[in-house]
């Protein structure tokens, strides 16, 4: 369904143009809707939701993304300031 990267590449893109940050769930539509995927099925959105988390709590360790702040319960994504 993904290739490998597709995602966070989106998700970097996403970001690009929201300096503010995203939410998780708001990444989570952007993936679906960026991929032709129905965004109103909940256990998808749900799925793709934890595959975000993983793989930007993973990036976050190497420096590549940010994360100092919640929307609550949802943690606020940003690009690094370099």
């Amino acid at each position: 369904m993904f290739k490998r990267g597709d995602i966070f590449r989106t998700c970097c893109e996403s970001l690009q143009h929201h300096p503010e940050g995203l939410d998780t769930s708001e990444l989570a539509l952007i993936c679906l809707k960026a991929n032709g995927l129905d965004d109103s099925d909940k256990l998808l959105r749900r799925s793709m939701a934890q595959s975000i988390i993983q793989l930007m709590t993973g990036r976050r360790e190497r420096g590549e993304i940010v994360s100092t702040e919640k929307r609550g319960v949802a943690r606020i994504w940003k690009l690094p300031v370099l």
